[in-house]
């Protein structure tokens, strides 16, 4: 193992770690602030659905697991239009300060290397304000695990996080028209317990598809994962430090 991470695994297996999110969107080439909960809820505009914190959940069965506490939509609530097949990317990078914070939480990347990213959607069936995200039957629309390496020195989808990148990721291109959520989560495998951190946005698809995933690709939060999935039973820094052989939990990946 790299000398640097060594020196860093006492830090991370008692839990002294920091916190993020999604912070901002840009939904086919137009920027979306994302919900500041540091703020009052009147007068923000945002597409994304309420957080409480940078704080992660612990657990995969946790009764917040779909769109974080309390996950809810702002009021009045918003739409991104975006035509299926465009990008969406998640912006991870933050380029301001949250009041009363302490210093050293004011990182502006995502401050975590190892760990899948997985992004969810679901249909409203209307206005997506209405709609109870741990109702909702998610399908997968994007996985990004162990790129190359072992699970400590390899190269990760989520390195590019930590680089400062945004999270593009492109909707179906075949996607039926109609009102979404799309539910970003990144899994942090590094600490004990592991992380989860999960943020959801509202998105109006337009264009000319009609297929959307049948029952073999739905699944619900709770209920998708479980702790002893191969991808979340992971002690990354003494039994698997050395494996190659990641698997991302969830469904398959539905490509329209």
């Amino acid at each position: 193992m790299k000398a640097s991470v060594i020196a860093l695994m006492g830090i991370f297996i008692t839990g002294a770690y920091s916190h993020s999110g999604v912070w901002n969107y840009t939904v086919d080439g137009e920027q979306y602030p994302g919900y500041r909960w540091w703020d009052a809820d009147a007068g923000q505009v945002t597409i994304q659905r309420k957080w409480p914190s940078r704080n992660p959940l612990f657990t995969p069965t946790d009764q917040w697991s779909a769109c974080n506490n309390n996950g809810t939509a702002t009021i009045p609530s918003y739409h991104a239009p975006i035509e299926a097949g465009s990008l969406i990317s998640a912006h991870y990078e933050k380029n301001f300060s949250i009041p009363g914070e302490k210093a050293e939480l004011q990182q502006e990347n995502w401050p975590h290397e190892w760990g899948p990213m997985l992004a969810y959607m679901t249909p409203c069936n209307g206005p997506c304000d209405q709609v109870n995200a741990t109702e909702a039957l998610w399908f997968k629309i994007e996985e990004r695990g162990l790129y190359n390496g072992t699970f400590v020195d390899g190269v990760w989808g989520m390195t590019a996080l930590y680089n400062g990148e945004p999270w593009r990721l492109t909707i179906p291109a075949t996607l039926e028209p109609g009102n979404y959520l799309i539910r970003h989560e990144l899994i942090v495998i590094h600490t004990l317990p592991i992380q989860y951190y999960m943020e959801c946005a509202q998105l109006k698809v337009t264009g000319s598809g009609s297929n959307l995933p049948g029952p073999e690709y739905l699944v619900s939060f709770p209920g998708a994962y479980n702790a002893s999935d191969p991808g979340l039973d992971i002690q990354l820094w003494t039994r698997d430090y050395n494996r190659t052989d990641y698997i991302t939990p969830g469904p398959p990946v539905w490509k329209g």
